[in-house]
């Protein structure tokens, strides 16, 4: 892939153009996914005191059975939005996309067990031998690289319904010439998608559909719109785009 220029400005226009018009089903959404993934684990996690790798265990079973599938059900929702961006505001559309991921559960789970399990694996084996402190942030700086490594992946898996080994061999080809351009813009999408946590934690709800709406505005830059055509069994490869 030629080297690619990422223009955040324009892109955080085109995103926050689409969030202003359907921010209210895109903040119920992520609010009842935050519901059904916080509070099982806040349970557990209380149940299980003392027991850190169970804990950790478990956390990565509700990431995988309910943060996968519909994380790609609403990927596939949001990219929608910016194909057809006319369409009116619709509360159980939205709610049906993102259950439209559970149609590919088992390549869904397996996506999220491998991209969200890089990061409780580092967690557990650095809690091993380093402080909390360092634990945390090495564990989330090689969450942050895996992440940015398949960025794609997810929203390959959600507009070609591929299988997750063609949705990360799609995400990596696309980013791999180009890693720190990628990680720089993922850093910047990111800052803008926890921004939330400043109104304590709560805003988190609405500006995390906006850094969805970033990451399907580079996922369109990357790979175009292929129209009609049916969804491929294989993720098509990424558009070349030259820096000037």
């Amino acid at each position: 892939m030629s080297a690619m220029e990422v223009n955040f400005g324009a892109w955080f226009e085109r995103s926050l153009a689409v969030y202003k018009v359907h921010w209210l089903p895109l903040v119920i959404l992520f609010a009842a996914v935050g519901i059904c993934v916080g509070v099982p684990q806040a349970l557990v996690q209380s149940w299980l005191l003392g027991y850190p790798l169970l804990t950790l265990l478990f956390q990565l079973a509700v990431v995988v059975a309910i943060t996968g599938p519909v994380m790609i059900g609403i990927a596939r929702y949001v990219l929608r939005l910016f194909d057809h961006p006319d369409q009116a505001v619709d509360l159980g559309a939205a709610f049906r996309a993102a259950l439209e991921g559970y149609q590919q559960f088992k390549d869904a789970a397996l996506l999220f067990l491998i991209i969200g399990g890089a990061g409780f694996v580092a967690q557990y084996v650095l809690g091993l031998f380093l402080w909390p402190f360092l634990t945390t942030l090495g564990s989330a700086l090689i969450s942050f690289f895996v992440a940015t490594a398949f960025m794609f992946s997810m929203w390959l898996m959600a507009e070609h319904k591929c299988g997750f080994q063609a949705a990360l061999s799609g995400s990596w080809s696309a980013v791999k010439d180009n890693f720190h351009v990628f990680l720089i813009f993922h850093l910047m999408a990111l800052g803008v998608g926890i921004a939330g946590v400043i109104a304590c934690g709560i805003g988190v709800v609405a500006t995390v559909p906006l850094y969805f709406c970033l990451m399907a505005v580079a996922f369109r830059e990357v790979f175009p719109h292929l129209g009609a055509a049916e969804p491929a069994a294989e993720p098509p490869p990424p558009a070349a785009t030259p820096a000037p």
